[in-house]
């Protein structure tokens, strides 16, 4: 009976190592697939801040170029180029606009590019 019992501790022994040894590369793998993570994590985030400066980028050369074409709206009606007379000494809208380009009005019923 003593040595069944010596024998149950053992096994009993035995499986508390194995089941510790299992647990100790469950928690590698788990610790490995925590790293693999944290690398597609911040691959992410690196890629998503590329992402804003390029739309940030994108933003501010469009932002530019609105300031340009306001700056060439605003003198193209300051210079008179698009006055046209009619019998109420008005400007007719839309005045086709040197180069082909939008048409605004100049808020005088005059029509700019």
């Amino acid at each position: 009976m003593h040595s069944e019992r010596l024998d149950q501790s053992e096994r009993h022994i035995s499986e508390v190592v194995d089941s510790q040894s299992t647990m100790s590369s469950g928690q590698a793998k788990v610790s490995k697939e925590r790293v693999a993570l944290h690398v597609k994590v911040d691959d992410l985030e690196a890629r998503s801040h590329r992402n804003n400066l390029r739309a940030v980028d994108a933003a501010e050369s469009t932002a530019l170029d609105n300031m340009e074409g306001d700056r060439e709206i605003r003198a193209w009606c300051e210079s008179g180029a698009a006055r046209k007379s009619t019998q109420h000494g008005r400007w007719p809208v839309p005045v086709v606009a040197p180069a082909g380009g939008p048409q605004r009005d100049c808020g005088d019923g005059e029509a700019s590019p």
